[in-house]
């Protein structure tokens, strides 16, 4: 059997690199276990896989996206706390009004009431200075909309780091079932062989080699399925890692167990708390209730104060002349009655309401998908040791065939039973270690813990 690397070893590794998440890091970490007695092949899976993961975030669509929408997020947040800022404009007037008014008086002359050419140019200053909680309300709103979105970012890693995984390990297992198919379609080739030749001599009959050419048959039909199989799933890694050519991707090494069982109430615990599933759906809690605060906030007035200053013509004695003028006002908007603001308080309450229930079934999902997890993970490491048992008396079985077929005791149909049993074993074998990785990673994903975290106690 292939020595592995021990879990904890492994991930204080890969926790101790952690902040760099980088080929360096997984250097030295080689580096230093290289030395080690069968950690190498370990440790070059992980580089591996590490790689492929790096690239396949780089390169993946549904992370740019995530990243856009925090962006949006960041960009909303700031809109909401414009309110808090004062707005300034500048505002420039020329007319000209024709006829003008005038009045004409004895002995004085006569006087227009407006400049022929009227010119007003100034600058106004604005601020909004109380709204009774609609512009907090704004804003809380989009602290939660930017946590929702910060979230989604992470789900949206760690569900690209989970489907690298997953087919970088389905790679790895259908690498070594071809194997092991190739070793018995080679080895049903060579008892082939031998038993024509004892067809000759008259030991065995050609109703013996018709049986293994069917065996034969069988897998090498099985062994093409499988290469088939293969070649897709290295297809589909390859658009997630964002490589070209599906055959310049590095999949090598063997399926190694380097988990461990998981308690169900300290994953929920974990999962509850740690979930970005359930923080998304939480943050959207929040923000449907800051977003009520702010729409029930609408029926209160709105307190501003301006200022402006310029210059203007229209002044007695010379109304062309360009004179320089101030003013400041202190407004209150009070809104008496809006049919349409009743309506959004409604549709902000029916989205409350909502999210308030998409948050409960989340949290229902969430624990669901933990406790199925942790049964798959550790039903899978029994299964590792029961398989690693019936690979080793299946090996020991074959053994004692092979000495009592030479020595004719039994017939080559027995053997050819035995040896098709060694096969199944050696299959069930890679695939319960395919199938304890991939619940680990299940696992790990449904409660919010990166891959390279050790469960909680």
């Amino acid at each position: 059997m292939t020595k592995t690397i021990p879990a904890s070893l492994l991930r204080q590794m890969m926790r101790t690199f952690h902040p760099l998440r980088s080929s360096l890091a997984l250097m030295v970490a080689t580096t230093m276990l290289a030395a080690v007695p069968g950690y190498s092949e370990t440790l070059s899976v992980a580089s591996n896989l590490e790689k492929l993961t790096l690239s396949a975030m780089a390169n993946s669509p549904a992370i740019h996206q995530a990243e856009a929408g925090l962006q949006k997020a960041k960009a909303n947040l700031d809109q909401y706390r414009s309110g808090y800022y004062p707005t300034a404009g500048l505002s420039a007037v020329y007319s000209r009004q024709a006829p003008n008014s005038e009045i004409s008086f004895p002995s004085f002359g006569s006087f227009k009431f407006f400049p022929d050419n009227n010119v007003d140019c100034h600058v106004d200053i604005s601020q909004q200075i109380y709204d009774f909680g609609k512009s907090h309300a704004q804003v809380s709103g989009g602290k939660w909309e930017v946590k929702a979105a910060e979230y989604s970012l992470d789900m949206a890693r760690q569900q690209v780091r989970f489907q690298t995984l997953q087919l970088f390990y389905g790679v790895l297992l259908y690498q070594q079932e071809i194997k092991l198919q190739a070793d018995e379609i080679q080895a049903l080739t060579q008892y082939c062989d031998m038993t024509r030749n004892k067809v000759t001599t008259g030991v065995a009959t050609n109703f013996d080699v018709m049986t293994i050419q069917v065996q034969l048959s069988e897998v090498q039909t099985a062994h093409q399925d499988q290469e088939n199989e293969l070649r897709k799933l290295r297809i589909d890694l390859a658009k997630t890692v964002g490589v070209d050519n599906y055959d310049n991707i590095p999949v090598v090494g063997n399926l190694a167990p380097t988990t461990a069982k998981a308690d169900e109430k300290a994953m929920v615990a974990y999962g509850l708390e740690h979930s970005r599933e359930l923080a998304i759906a939480d943050a959207m809690v929040q923000q449907c209730r800051e977003r009520l605060k702010s729409e029930k906030c609408k029926y209160f007035p709105v307190i501003s104060a301006s200022v402006d200053a310029g210059v203007k013509t229209g002044y007695f004695p010379d109304m062309n002349k360009y004179t320089p003028n101030a003013g400041g006002a202190l407004t209150a908007d009070v809104p008496l009655f809006s049919f349409a603001q009743f309506a959004t308080v409604r549709a902000a309450e029916a989205d409350l309401r909502s999210a308030e229930e998409s948050s409960r079934e989340t949290r229902g999902k969430i624990i669901a998908d933990i406790r199925r997890a942790v049964s798959d993970l550790n039903t899978s490491c029994d299964k590792i040791d029961a398989a690693k048992l019936h690979v080793a008396l299946a090996e020991k079985t074959v053994e004692q065939a092979n000495v009592r077929y030479a020595g004719g005791m039994i017939t080559g149909l027995d053997l050819l039973s035995v040896r098709a049993d060694l096969s199944k074993a050696n299959v069930g074998y890679v695939r319960s270690l395919y199938d304890c990785l991939v619940s680990d990673a299940v696992l790990k994903r449904a409660a919010g813990m990166s891959q390279d975290e050790e469960y909680v106690k």
